[in-house]
């Protein structure tokens, strides 16, 4: 069998291994968001928590950040969720800064 052959093969592997992945994350996240939203329509205390240990991660943060001022979203989203974010980031920003100290 030839380098190429094998280089093939393995790379052939590799995707369906990434593929098989991604499908068993996407059942994780399904059957995650079911939990959620069941638990959050029952208890608004435990969705606030659930919002913000998920909005605690820096980069989940600034990228749902990003996704809410991209163009094409941001005149779909009502000013009361962005008003809420910029008040998230500020409230983490000082967390950040008092973890510095």
């Amino acid at each position: 069998m030839s380098k190429d052959t094998n280089h093939m093969d393995l790379h052939e592997n590799m995707v369906k291994a990434m593929e098989a992945i991604g499908d068993r994350i996407s059942l994780m996240a399904t059957i995650q968001l079911t939990i959620v939203e069941h638990l959050g329509d029952k208890s608004p205390r435990f969705q606030n928590k659930v919002i913000m240990n998920t909005l605690a991660d820096k980069k989940v943060r600034n990228n749902f950040t990003e996704f809410l001022n991209d163009k094409d979203i941001e005149k779909s989203v009502p000013d009361s969720v962005k008003t809420r974010l910029i008040e998230l980031n500020e409230m983490f920003a000082e967390l950040e800064e008092d973890d510095d100290a």
